[in-house]
């Protein structure tokens, strides 16, 4: 522990900016499984449309991993 107790505010701090990051992450896999729906309509190749639709929902599967557990509640 810290000198002056600031120990807890750093952490909870830390928390705060995890559960944000999270959220970011899950909304830019959603911005990329979006735009893959979008940038690849009517197209006859299929692969590239399921790479990027596969990377957002990793994207999405990371940011729900740090965002699930929310800091306002402990």
């Amino acid at each position: 522990m810290s000198p002056g107790g600031t120990d807890g505010g750093r952490r909870s701090q830390l928390r705060w900016y995890r559960y944000y990051f999270g959220r970011a992450l899950e909304l830019l896999g959603l911005v990329l499984v979006s735009a893959a729906m979008v940038v690849f309509f009517g197209t006859s190749e299929m692969r590239p449309m399921l790479a990027v639709t596969g990377a957002g929902g990793f994207v999405f599967f990371l940011g729900w991993l740090l965002a699930r557990k929310n800091p306002e509640l402990g």
